[in-house]
């Protein structure tokens, strides 16, 4: 009987241990996706855009917008005209 209870009690800890590992490994995922997250200017922007009150499917083409085709410097034409 004591030897039931022993091995079940080990079973339990190493279950434990192991959930303790994928919980820490889970843990420093998140950490590492936040750290990303918060440094994305496209986050910024969407929820500048959201609080401004323009719709999500909006905002987003905003965005995508500005991020693949951005704005370029106006070059000066030629002032003589041609």
């Amino acid at each position: 009987m004591k030897e039931k209870r022993r091995v079940r009690a080990l079973k339990m800890e190493l279950a434990l241990a192991e959930s303790e590992r994928q919980t820490e490994h889970l843990l420093a995922a998140q950490q590492e996706v936040y750290e990303r997250v918060a440094h994305d200017e496209r986050l910024t922007s969407l929820l500048r855009l959201r609080k401004a009150g323009v719709p999500f499917g909006e905002a987003l083409a905003r965005i995508d917008a500005e991020t693949r085709f951005p704005a370029r410097p106006v070059r000066p034409g030629p002032e003589g005209g041609g």
